[in-house]
């Protein structure tokens, strides 16, 4: 009686503080807040062929989904966006110019297997143009200097970012470019 007591209360309380994940199949989804809402998000898990897979349960049935067909989710109050195999980048910013993380290393805790470090998009649904950093491959380079050529309006987030490609500068030069009546001025 007392183990059943135990397992009731632990599966409460599991229950309770788990978050939920509302998945969008694609951008007009998102918009119109139509998504597939899962009662609890359990994992997203990387398999062995390079894909992503949702794990969630909903109506105390378990499902995978791919993440490769999706356009992104919210986990709670967070948005994540999916791209090539199935990676998926965390929406940090997005007023002027959209700001993602690899999604992988947050919900990991910093690490992640696939993808880059972090990207920026002209909108919330742009192409995502992965950020150099300062081992960046020439392919990356040459995608970010297409940006920059086709996108000159984020120029002081340019000017600011080129000084230093490391994950702290980008982060900097995006609030100073996105938020500047909240942080000092662009030096």
């Amino acid at each position: 009686m007392k183990k059943s007591f135990f397992l009731l209360i632990f599966l409460i309380g599991s229950y309770a503080f788990s978050q939920s994940v509302t998945v969008f199949r694609g951008y007009e989804e998102y918009l119109n807040k139509q998504g597939i809402k899962y009662d609890v998000f359990k994992k997203i898990r990387h398999t062995a062929t390079g894909k992503y897979r949702i794990l969630a349960r909903k109506s105390g049935k378990n499902h995978r989904i791919k993440c490769e067909r999706i356009w992104g989710f919210m986990l709670e109050n967070t948005l994540f966006r999916s791209y090539g195999s199935g990676q998926y980048v965390m929406q940090v910013d997005g007023d002027k110019l959209f700001y993602f993380e690899n999604g992988e290393a947050y919900l990991n805790k910093g690490t992640f297997l696939v993808g880059h470090y972090n990207f920026i998009a002209e909108s919330l649904n742009g192409n995502l143009i992965p950020l150099p950093t300062p081992d960046a491959k020439p392919a990356i380079l040459e995608q970010y200097e297409d940006f920059k050529q086709m996108h000159p309006k984020y120029a002081p987030f340019y000017h600011c970012f080129d000084k230093n490609h490391t994950l702290e500068n980008c982060r900097d030069c995006i609030d100073r470019y996105n938020h500047p009546d909240k942080i000092r001025p662009f030096q």
